[in-house]
């Protein structure tokens, strides 16, 4: 993304591997916790406040955890960003206590265009459960794609498939 002429910011969320904890938040509140959607709006409001940030030109991408908690911080905080994309993420089923991956209510929220990539043998997050966000932003009219690729968790993070399609949904909804 950096190629595209894109400034890239990694926030080093609770579940960061070999970097300082810092502030909230501990090791344990991983994926979609609150300190970590803190932390993600927290970033995008630093990003706010700088002046040479074109603030109508911003968008999230996450893997895995990431997905996760993009999910959640976008549920709360749904201005934050004006398009996003995942690999390997999603929701969990209804009545899990799966506690890293954001619930369907929260997936209700998120109003911004959404595309979804995932690997159809995925071993660590179930393609069902992609598929389960696809239909739940369809449900409530929030434009998004769901692109299954063959392989497991890994796959689609550096398919350059996935990035070229990630670049023309960016385009297409505003971000160049």
């Amino acid at each position: 993304m950096v190629t595209w002429g894109f400034v890239c910011i990694a926030v080093d969320y609770t579940h960061a591997a070999d970097v300082p904890r810092g502030a909230p938040g501990n090791p344990s509140e991983t994926g979609a916790s609150r300190a970590n959607v803190l932390r993600a709006h927290m970033t995008r409001e630093l990003l706010r406040r700088l002046p040479y940030v074109d603030n109508n030109r911003v968008a999230a991408h996450g893997h895995s955890l990431g997905g996760y908690l993009q999910v959640a911080w976008l549920a709360a905080f749904p201005r934050d960003v004006q398009v996003a994309s995942h690999t390997g993420g999603g929701v969990r089923p209804p009545q899990s206590r799966i506690v890293p991956a954001p619930t369907v209510e929260e997936a209700a929220r998120i109003t911004v265009p959404y595309q979804l990539h995932h690997g159809s043998a995925d071993e660590t997050v179930p393609l069902s459960w992609d598929e389960r966000l696809a239909n739940v932003l369809r449900q409530h009219g929030v434009d998004n794609a769901l692109y299954v690729y063959d392989g497991g968790h890994l796959t689609p993070r550096s398919n350059p498939l996935m990035f070229e399609r990630v670049r023309t949904w960016y385009s297409t909804h505003g971000v160049r």
